[in-house]
């Protein structure tokens, strides 16, 4: 089995994700922000690696599906709905937003997972794999190292009275953001926390790596609670406009940052002493109303009696942030 499922709790990698990933790396697409760029560290090894294959049609062809929609969170959600011999899974007509995202591309997206698996053979991606767990092996144990320090999962499950059945944190090589994505139904779902080993290595040298690996878990789990809250606050759960969108996502970033900060001052990650400097990353980062939102987690935490659940508090979160534009 091609897919590396390590162990129920610690942190994975995923064979699918890292061949998805090579193939739009060696694409140039959006290298700056979205994947690795051909100047960080261990590039040049994967440009030698497939040198022979950048005019390949899975390279190639990706970013026609990068403009179909399939971007950002979609990208490890595709993976997810791939096999391990790399044909689409039927469960992915199950999630709604991923089939209406490829219902008008069906066979262009068909196509491409045929160009995929003929990559995965051809340039002999198990070795390539197998050869990056090795050379990341003592990485992993550093980070399997740190979360065993701290049940992130017990942990979020107290402070949000919620359970986090099936959680999953994800080591993505090449990808460099951190992106949540959950699958199944409510009553089954998979919640995934994928993290890029770019920043967590650089948080590494930085002398910052508990802090960043606790705060992308916690924040990347959060997503899956708090953004379908904030759906039922439009008409059939839709964000119809561009205002909306940025208010939506600034409402849950707020909301999640807030969240995330506390969970790593009340275990003891960063001090409270650090808030300030906190509260300002948040704003950069597009959580406008962090602080405010940490505040009122206070009132949260002293009364728990009348808030069994981070879903119960939610109103006063949102009322504290104002109302969705039209």
């Amino acid at each position: 089995m091609k897919t590396s499922i390590i162990s129920a709790n610690s942190i994975k990698t995923d064979y699918r994700l890292e061949l998805l990933s090579t193939a739009i790396y060696l694409s140039y697409l959006d290298e700056k922000s979205f994947v690795v760029s051909q100047s960080d560290l261990g590039s040049s090894a994967i440009n030698e690696r497939f040198a022979d294959f950048v005019n390949h049609p899975a390279v190639t062809e990706y970013p026609r599906l990068w403009e179909l929609g399939l971007w950002w969170g979609e990208v490890p959600r595709l993976a997810l709905f791939l096999t391990d011999d790399i044909h689409l899974m039927e469960e992915y007509k199950l999630e709604d937003g991923f089939y209406k995202i490829i219902e008008n591309a069906f066979d262009t997206l068909i196509e491409y997972v045929a160009h995929l698996r003929d990559f995965d053979l051809k340039s002999n991606f198990p070795d390539y794999y197998k050869t990056t767990l090795q050379e990341n092996m003592e990485f992993r144990k550093i980070l399997n190292d740190s979360i065993t320090n701290h049940p992130y999962n017990e942990i979020l499950e107290d402070y949000t009275g919620l359970k986090f059945d099936n959680t999953h944190i994800v080591l993505m090589n090449i990808l460099k953001c951190s992106i949540g994505v959950w699958t199944g139904s409510s009553v089954n779902r998979n919640i995934y926390s994928f993290c890029g080993s770019y920043w967590l290595q650089v948080a590494q040298g930085n002398k910052s790596l508990e802090r960043v690996l606790f705060s992308i878990i916690w924040h990347e789990f959060l997503h899956s609670v708090i953004n379908p809250l904030s759906d039922n606050l439009f008409p059939d759960g839709l964000v119809t406009t561009e205002e909306q969108s940025v208010w939506y996502c600034a409402l849950n970033e707020s909301i999640i940052w807030a969240i995330t900060h506390r969970l790593c001052v009340q275990n003891d990650i960063v001090k409270s002493s650090d808030n300030a400097w906190y509260f300002e990353n948040a704003l950069r980062n597009k959580a406008p109303k962090t602080e405010a939102m940490y505040n009122l987690l206070l009132q949260y935490e002293a009364d728990r009696k009348s808030f069994n659940t981070i879903a119960d508090f939610y109103p006063q979160l949102q009322k504290e942030f104002g109302q969705p534009p039209d």
